[in-house]
């Protein structure tokens, strides 16, 4: 059986953030647990940022003025033996005989609309109803996503979803000196409002006041949207701040 799994993300991103690492950790997982008679095929519109994956990808190019994931995927699609198709974000093709299976990461976009910007709220708002009906099935990484769906889509039956929670890298061994002697408190994130860490900061401000422990905040993570003036807050109060 060959899966093709859209992993343009890989390639638009300048860092790999969320959807990004899920991706890079399925192929890494299928390599180890992968059945032998299935193959996972990594499908792309440039080869930018593949060079890690398993196997290697195939090359669908843009051609304006064709929409990529609407036009051009479903006709190299039809015309390659693929029998399955993985949309690990949020949005799988029209037009395929395949069954198709999407990842749905989370509804910030209904629940806490502000979090997201303009036009990923409208992209969302547009592709994630036409996946899950397309879909045969629905992954989410929780039972609050699964339950947020059940919400905002009722007409989604609940049998075409399966909640499979999202793996995690195994972390290499830890230097012999730690990086600071007092015990600290790690962040590892985009810093960007979903996040809600001005929440964190908060919370962060109590434990300082009614604690005596010389604690630290570690924030480890790139510069999202919507961040100066939590990064002026970092920088002007918090322990350290790392822009990788």
């Amino acid at each position: 059986m060959n899966v093709a799994i859209d992993v343009r993300v890989l390639t638009t991103q300048s860092q790999r953030a969320g959807i990004a690492q899920y991706v890079v950790g399925l192929f890494r997982g299928y390599q180890t647990h992968q059945p032998q008679d299935m193959t996972y095929i990594p499908l792309s519109m440039d080869a930018r940022g593949l060079d890690d994956l398993p196997e290697r990808p195939v090359i669908i190019p843009s051609r304006r003025p064709f929409p990529w994931q609407t036009v051009l995927v479903p006709w190299a699609l039809r015309r390659r033996p693929y029998d399955v198709f993985h949309g690990p974000a949020f949005a799988v093709p029209p037009g395929l005989s395949m069954p198709r299976v999407v990842t749905i990461h989370d509804l910030a976009f209904w629940r806490y609309p502000e979090s997201v910007t303009d036009d990923t709220r409208a992209y969302l708002k547009r592709v994630v109803p036409l996946a899950i009906q397309r879909a045969v099935r629905v992954i989410v990484p929780s039972s609050q996503v699964r339950q947020d769906l059940l919400d905002f889509y009722p007409r989604l039956s609940p049998e075409r979803i399966r909640v499979i929670p999202l793996g995690g890298d195994r972390l290499p061994p830890g230097a012999d000196t730690p990086p600071f002697q007092n015990p600290y408190v790690l962040f590892v994130g985009t810093m960007e409002p979903r996040k809600n860490l001005s929440g964190l900061l908060e919370a962060w401000e109590i434990f300082q006041r009614q604690s005596q422990a010389g604690w630290r905040l570690i924030l480890v993570g790139g510069r999202g949207w919507k961040t100066e003036a939590l990064l002026d807050r970092v920088w002007a109060d918090f322990a350290y701040y790392y822009d990788k």
